[in-house]
């Protein structure tokens, strides 16, 4: 395979414990074979840019060079993986084979203590979350792999760039709570969506109004505070988010409850901005209402992208890992996962599916789909969301 412009790698480190690197398992012994990467991270995230493959490399260090030479295999270690997934909450697949190219045996001859190995990484069309688990399974000569930087696993994202639909108050999408119920109980939940408003000239333009037991109200402005603020209300009470808005931009948007803990969490782009503590101790979720306040409130336009309901509660570093990429529709806890991006030619695009225009759909198993008020109606934006950018 020819090589491909090398596209940049963003190491991520994630706050948990048997993933961190540790230079500690390097000294004092020098008799051990690592991953040079793994040292700081036991990820690393590489993002396609464009259909194009990726090529990367990665560093097989000793740390000191031998007098005799030390052979090595690599190999796809779908257990690393499967650990990974487990304590991150992720729901990452193991990329398949025909997705990559590696030279897989290395020998680091007598005095040598580096050897770079050339990876290639395929792009692929699939709505799948794929990674690639790499670990030194096999060593040869007078040293053994260090534990905790022997395996790495390359995290494969795409950006989002999708269609999205612009609403106005009319439009006020729904589940249709009275004809397909969720009737899910759950003691967490999180919440999590990006939305651009055009404007903010009026209090109480309600972006989300979940059908439960307990209030769950999320909107921009009210009578005492800013109209480019949030609020939410929730349990009986409320919370008002110091962050002011502008108007015709993307925000990430995430609101967590933790019962244990008694707390709602908000996060602004992935950052906690506000946070009510208030007792709820189970609620039941039956649909969900988007741009809900009416014509006599909600004056805006407004765009939704990436909307998903969780019945768990995300921690801080899951909305960061994920906000900016599709995911997978079957990850734990996922309750509801709207794309939002079927765009203006879907219905010509899948005629199979015979699609009315006006049906936004739910992507995970329960097929909760939306579908427009009685008389609303959607404007397509072509490309309208591009995460990142």
């Amino acid at each position: 395979m020819k090589r491909k412009k090398i596209f940049s790698i963003v190491a991520i480190g994630l706050m948990l414990m048997t993933f961190a690197g540790c230079e500690a398992d390097l000294q004092p012994d020098y008799s051990r074979v690592y991953i040079g990467q793994a040292v700081e991270s036991r990820t690393m995230r590489i993002m396609f840019e464009s259909t194009a493959s990726v090529d990367t490399t990665l560093s097989i260090k000793l740390v000191k060079p031998q007098v005799v030479p030390v052979t090595l295999k690599l190999g796809v270690d779908t257990m690393l993986l499967k650990s990974y997934n487990a304590q991150s909450g992720a729901n990452y697949e193991p990329l398949p084979e025909d997705y990559f190219n590696l030279v897989d045996s290395v020998v680091l001859e007598a005095g040598q203590s580096n050897y770079e190995i050339p990876v290639s990484i395929k792009y692929f069309s699939e709505d799948i979350q794929y990674a690639l688990p790499l670990s030194i399974m096999q060593v040869e000569g007078p040293v053994q792999a260090a534990v905790s930087s022997a395996g790495i696993i390359m995290l494969l994202d795409k950006p989002l760039i999708q269609d999205v639909p612009e609403w106005t108050a009319r439009s006020a999408p729904e589940t249709g709570h009275t004809t397909n119920p969720w009737n899910v109980t759950t003691k967490d939940w999180s919440i999590e969506t990006w939305v651009w408003m055009s404007a903010f000239e009026i209090n109480n333009q309600a972006i989300i109004n979940m059908n439960a037991s307990s209030e769950i109200y999320i909107r921009f402005g009210d009578t005492s505070i800013p109209y480019n603020s949030i609020q939410v209300k929730c349990g009986g009470s409320q919370v008002n988010n110091p962050t002011l808005f502008e108007p015709q931009r993307w925000y990430h948007l995430a609101f967590v409850y933790t019962q244990a803990a008694k707390k709602l969490q908000i996060y602004v782009d992935g950052k906690p901005t506000g946070q009510l503590v208030v007792d709820v101790p189970q609620v039941e979720l039956d649909g969900i209402q988007l741009v809900s306040s009416g014509e006599a409130w909600f004056w805006a336009r407004c765009r939704m992208a990436q909307l998903r309901v969780w019945t768990r509660a995300l921690s801080e570093t899951e909305i960061n890992t994920n906000k900016a990429v599709s995911i997978s529709p079957t990850s734990n806890g996922l309750l509801g996962y709207w794309k939002l991006n079927e765009g203006a030619n879907y219905g010509t695009e899948h005629p199979e599916i015979n699609w009315d225009g006006r049906t936004f759909f739910d992507s995970t198993p329960n097929g909760y789909h939306l579908k427009l008020a009685q008389y609303g109606n959607v404007t397509w934006i072509e490309d309208g969301f591009k995460a990142g950018k």
